[in-house]
């Protein structure tokens, strides 16, 4: 019998027909060889297809949480888990006890951070799921024979950029094209969802730009609707035999009751207040509006719906689960 493998219930590949070393060791799929690949130099053009489509970078997205209800579900996000507990040990290996080095490198690494607010630098490292990315730069200082952690500093994420090979550059004035090569041990970057294809991160924010855009326009035209009808219609009947100039007295006492509420009417006159109740039932399609792009956001940024839209419906342990 020939020497081989099944590679499935109907497929065997003998070892003389196996693939060659230095065939496995080749790197086939590549952006150079990739047949969409434009081959142009410079930083990689960021793949969100939202920011794409605007012509605009992450500043678009800081925008979008002027809107009340995204910034609260990002509140809740991350105060979920700032409220956390949290601290360092020294590293083992498996079960073994901590070795001096390492006891030493974790209470060093300890008296470092009591210089630092971590609980700000935490916040920000949990703003990489909204924008992607986020560059921490380190600050050290020399301290004996060692250099101490002195500063840990959030950076804009659009200061940033990655070339072919996926590797982090500055975007700086002296290189805006190319960008400027990072030192070793001078920046970590907290990513969120990062592939080959987008090593930018997966920005949630720009999943919220269309559900932020139309809840505004449905607020927009909400507000018209409010103005429209939401103030009953004064209809005022003249006396026969009326001059113009005493309808256009009229006229003008009708509008200043409906700011002051006070009217003086001639003699034979009358006035009818009409209620626009029934002429507001539109409201119910803007409300509807806004409710389903409040929730599209609580689920793109949450996760779910149920903890952030039960509105008074709904069972705690409905929200626990969620």
């Amino acid at each position: 019998m020939t020497d081989g493998l099944w590679l499935g219930p109907n497929r065997f590949v003998e070892f003389g027909d196996m693939p060659r070393k230095e065939e496995l060791i080749e790197e086939i799929a590549s952006r150079q060889s990739a047949w969409d690949w434009t081959g142009m130099m410079g930083l990689l053009p960021d793949p969100d297809p939202i920011l794409r489509k605007l012509g605009g970078g992450s500043e678009i997205l800081e925008s979008l949480t002027a809107d009340g209800h995204l910034c609260s579900v990002i509140q809740s996000r991350k105060l979920g888990t700032l409220k956390k507990e949290w601290r360092f040990d020294p590293g083992t290996r498996g079960d073994a006890e901590a070795t001096p080095q390492a006891e030493a490198l974790c209470k060093q690494l300890c008296e470092d951070l009591e210089r630092i607010d971590v609980y700000n630098l935490i916040s920000t490292l949990l703003d990489a799921p909204l924008y992607g990315m986020t560059p921490i730069q380190l600050g050290w200082q020399p301290d004996g024979s060692r250099l101490k952690l002195n500063s840990l500093e959030a950076m804009p994420a659009r200061w940033f950029g990655f070339d072919e090979q996926n590797r982090p550059k500055f975007i700086s004035s002296n290189n805006p094209w190319d960008g400027e090569d990072l030192p070793y041990g001078k920046f970590v970057f907290s990513r969120h969802f990062p592939t080959y294809d987008n090593p930018y991160g997966l920005r949630l924010l720009s999943r919220c730009f269309w559900p932020v855009t139309f809840k505004k326009g449905g607020i927009k035209f909400w507000v018209t609707l409010a103005e429209k009808y939401g103030v009953p219609f004064l209809v005022g009947q003249y006396r026969s035999g009326a001059d113009r100039t005493e309808q256009q007295t009229m006229l003008s006492n009708l509008v200043a009751m409906v700011r002051d509420a006070v009217a003086v009417i001639p003699q034979g006159g009358s006035v009818e207040i009409l209620e626009t109740g029934k002429s507001s039932a539109g409201a119910e399609i803007h409300i509807g509006l806004k409710e389903a792009m409040d929730a599209e956001m609580s689920k793109v940024i949450m996760g779910q719906t149920l903890t952030a839209e039960m509105d008074g419906q709904g069972s705690r342990a409905g929200s626990q689960s969620h």
